[in-house]
């Protein structure tokens, strides 16, 4: 009895993976990441959890802004935008699929950079003098797309946490529209 207790409060504690049929396992600990109060980018966050952040681009390239990213960057439906996607985690596990949307107009160049190690906010302060001083960011609970679930190594129909708004520059200006996927 006190080993089932104690099994099962180790279960609980997410620290073993049950399952039905196929026995008890030890569990891989969960990466932690405050989404909601975090000011570290995503890299130093992980690295300071002792933990080896990682970017895989998918798509860098530019695009007529759809009505929906015109609308939450201010600018007219058609306009070239940047469209990035990439798929970032640490320890080998895939955390985020990132989706962001940036004005080509105002911030030529920017898909120069390689965005595998380099981080977008700190090339938009470095290179074009434009911190991120703000986000505003929906969160709901979504099941994937079959690609992008398997971007991110869910399986079946896991669900995911959608983060989906703008960052902002100082005077308020809406800088990036994204769309981020959270691994659970």
């Amino acid at each position: 009895i006190t080993i089932r207790r104690a099994l099962a409060d180790l279960a609980h504690a997410g620290r073993l993976d049950r399952r039905r049929g196929l026995g008890t396992f030890v569990a891989e600990p969960p990466i932690v990441r405050d989404i909601v109060t975090a000011r570290a980018g995503f890299g130093e966050e992980m690295r300071s959890r002792g933990l080896a952040p990682y970017a895989v681009v998918l798509t860098a390239r530019q695009e007529p802004a759809s009505s929906i990213v015109a609308a939450a960057l201010g600018l007219a439906t058609g306009a070239q935008v940047h469209f990035l996607e990439r798929v970032r985690g640490a320890n080998g596990v895939p955390l985020l699929l990132e989706q962001a949307y940036l004005s080509a107009e105002r911030f030529p160049g920017l898909l120069d950079d390689d965005y595998a190690t380099a981080s977008l906010y700190e090339v938009l302060e470095r290179r074009f003098e434009c911190p991120i001083v703000a986000t505003h960011e929906t969160i709901s609970a979504v099941i994937p797309s079959r690609r992008d679930a398997g971007l991110l190594g869910l399986r079946g129909r896991q669900p995911a946490l959608k983060l989906e708004g703008c960052a902002f520059a100082a005077k308020g200006d809406p800088v990036e529209y994204g769309r981020t996927l959270a691994s659970g």
